[in-house]
């Protein structure tokens, strides 16, 4: 009878989801072990703003710059949506050591597309009711939605497949999954925002200015806007490291 209630104890300690600290280690570990194609991938966000950049100094009107604008926010949008495709299919290949094909999975990620935004944009729609409607009833939508994108991009099936089977992956488990995304968004988010503040601080202070008329009545330099989106190109992938891992754990103790 011990020994049953030995292993019972031992089986239900392995069927509980890993903690929020050791979720985020884990996935800083597998960040750090591959930073080289991470970093090769989320630097196609520069794209977006090197042709924005460029359109700018070569014509430099005003109409130049709102056209630039637009075109920066799409392509943004476009390569975003793509990166995050190839960030799902390529994090548990990394984790389980398997051989990468960058061809293959760019050409599946295109593919996958329009399917892809198709569903953030439900996603995106149902959160912002809940949300109007109450801020609890947005993070229940988000939790139990969180897997859906993961799945569409897994499992090649249809949004609204996605979204069902999402809902009852996550089934029982809305409460853990929010305190898991604020924890994760947290421990993560800390050192983004310290950095953020502190390159912030630097470039206000090159300028003589306080932080709030830095962000609100200036019009940042190049070397500005390429310092945070260096820093968003750091970070984008950890945060995507940690929303795959959350859905791997989840998904081995269902």
């Amino acid at each position: 009878m011990v020994a049953s209630s030995k292993q019972d104890s031992h089986s239900s300690k392995r069927n509980e989801p890993i903690g929020v600290a050791n979720l985020v280690r884990d996935s800083w570990h597998l960040y750090l072990r591959h930073a080289r194609t991470f970093i090769g991938y989320s630097a196609w966000l520069l794209v977006p703003m090197a042709i924005s950049v460029l359109l700018s100094l070569a014509f430099g009107s005003t109409d130049t710059m709102d056209i630039a604008q637009a075109v920066n926010g799409t392509l943004g949008l476009v390569i975003g949506t793509w990166l995050t495709i190839v960030f799902i299919k390529i994090i548990p290949l990394l984790r389980d050591k398997k051989r990468l094909r960058p061809r293959a999975i760019s050409k599946q990620a295109w593919k996958l597309f329009i399917p892809y935004l198709f569903l953030s944009v439900i996603i995106n729609v149902l959160t912002g009711i809940g949300i109007v409607l109450f801020l609890i009833p947005g993070f229940i939508v988000i939790a139990r939605l969180s897997y859906a994108q993961i799945l569409i991009v897994r499992k090649k099936i249809d949004p609204l497949a996605a979204i069902k089977e999402s809902v009852k992956l996550t089934k029982g488990k809305t409460w853990v999954l929010i305190r898991r995304l604020v924890g994760g968004i947290v421990m993560i988010g800390l050192p983004y925002a310290l950095l953020s503040i502190f390159i912030a601080v630097a470039f206000a202070s090159m300028r003589s200015l306080d932080l709030l008329t830095f962000f609100t009545q200036t019009q940042p330099t190049l070397l500005e806007i390429v310092s945070f989106q260096l820093l968003d190109i750091l970070f984008i992938p950890i945060f995507l490291i940690y929303w795959v891992s959350m859905f791997r754990d989840i998904e081995q103790k269902a």
